[in-house]
């Protein structure tokens, strides 16, 4: 799969688990995005890794009165299936997202 690659970000992957330069930008009274800059580190290498470890499958939807492919490769996980989540790095980040806002994120994909 072509993929242009960083310049400056060969690094092996990590995360933030800080969260030290996270922005809040509030969208309304009760919803917001927040925004951390460089929360990970070394994406290129993190990308690379996901492409090996995962099983990437090619699924089928319901279109009005046929079954049609869509036009995308997925390879979810989800925490029910018992089995582990790779690369290690995505069980990390999941872990972290779930402590930092109080859900457990229990899917990817």
């Amino acid at each position: 799969m072509p993929l242009q690659q960083s310049l400056f970000d060969r690094r092996a992957a990590s995360i933030d688990t800080s969260f030290s330069r996270v922005e809040r930008i509030q969208l309304d009274e009760t919803a917001w995005i927040d925004f951390e800059p460089e929360w990970v580190s070394g994406a290129d290498s993190l990308f690379d890794e996901i492409i090996a470890a995962r099983n990437w499958k090619q699924r089928t939807r319901r279109m009005y009165d046929k079954r049609v492919l869509e036009p995308r490769l997925t390879a979810p996980w989800n925490l029910a299936s018992g089995g582990p989540l790779v690369p290690p790095l995505i069980e990390e980040m999941r872990r972290s997202l779930s402590g930092r806002y109080g859900v457990e994120f229990d899917s990817v994909g």
